[in-house]
């Protein structure tokens, strides 16, 4: 099939998912190099088919690509708390993990009493029943394709428990964010008791496009933290991140923890933003902490027993020096305009 190549002109832009860069057509229509003809980009870089406008499989996707950078623990650098006192952020954690252990009982009662024999039926014609082939975009399709294998009467338990199952999975998950964002908090209340919370995700999800948690410790002449909290089976995910070496080229695939991505989100974290915008004095302060290469990056995990482990993430405080990196929520920085 033929795909978009000499015949687009650049547009001097980036899209904002990935920072690649956008070419036009004569029709002003905007692409990657290679993308198949007959579809365009929007501003975000999502594909789209060009006749309606909705949202096409990507074949020529970044984010196929692998995580170019990974963070690196630093293994010397390690220590366990618990959430064993009666200050608010230990009670906390033992209250999510009280939640979490609800709702996975809950479950586990859901799928014993109505989903298990089904699932050992369809199990046998190579048919699977977890929680995202329940979910509501996917029931559908799996009732669909084990119809010829269950009664009326399963085929009803199985779309109403099913996708009473895949809630309460989401569910779960929400409750281990939960458990992370709370064992994050025991870790600054315990190691930083004087810093200053500048965001944190207490009290909601989390979201994309921000850490989960950055602190300003005062103490000595001042470090910029940045906090990742991970709960019960958490992961450090990745995204399309700044390139430090080539801020203005394609955008590298980061994981959380590594240098490319805590210096992008130093100086994009929309909560940070907010946060250092409506305080000009503070933002100074960070500021001058990042020029100076004062920054530190955590990670606290924290398991369903309420063990909390701290784990600092190597990072490069000198590369950091030999850069500009205009924080977060800075006025007129050139690339704002």
């Amino acid at each position: 099939m033929p795909r978009y190549g000499d015949e687009l002109t650049p547009t001097g832009k980036r899209d904002t998912t990935y920072g690649k860069e956008l070419w036009k057509d004569s029709n002003g229509d905007l692409h990657f190099l290679n993308d198949l003809v007959g579809t365009v980009r929007a501003p975000t870089g999502q594909l789209l088919d060009s006749r309606n406008r909705r949202y096409k499989t990507d074949d020529n996707s970044p984010a196929a690509d692998g995580i170019g950078v990974r963070g690196v623990p630093d293994t010397s650098k390690v220590a366990s708390h618990t959430a064993t006192g009666n200050q608010s952020v230990d009670v906390e954690v033992r209250m999510a993990l009280q939640a979490r252990a609800d709702v996975a009982s809950q479950r586990q009662t859901l799928w014993d009493e109505q989903l298990d024999a089904i699932a050992e039926k369809l199990r046998a014609h190579d048919i699977t029943v977890d929680a995202p082939a329940c979910s509501v975009g996917h029931i559908d399709d799996l009732l669909s394709e084990a119809a010829p294998f269950l009664s009326a009467a399963e085929r009803m338990v199985l779309r109403a428990a099913g996708r009473e199952y895949a809630q309460m999975t989401d569910q779960l998950v929400a409750c281990s964010e939960r458990i992370g964002t709370a064992g994050a908090a025991v870790v600054v209340a315990r190691e930083i008791p004087n810093g200053i919370t500048l965001t944190s995700d207490d009290g909601e999800r989390g979201t994309s496009g921000n850490a989960d948690r950055w602190v300003y410790d005062i103490r000595d002449d001042g470090t910029l933290v940045c906090v990742e909290g991970k709960g019960v089976g958490g992961r450090l995910t990745s995204r399309f991140v700044d390139d430090p070496d080539n801020p203005d080229g394609d955008r590298i695939r980061a994981q959380q923890c590594s240098f490319p991505y805590v210096t992008h989100m130093a100086r994009h974290d929309y909560k940070l933003a907010r946060a250092l915008g409506a305080d000009p004095a503070m933002r100074a302060t960070v500021q001058q902490a990042v020029d100076d290469g004062r920054v530190r990056v955590i990670r606290v995990d924290t398991n369903e027993y309420g063990n909390i482990k701290r784990t600092d993430y190597q990072f490069d405080t000198v590369r950091l020096q030999g850069m500009r990196i205009t924080v977060a929520g800075t006025p007129d920085r050139p690339e704002d305009q």
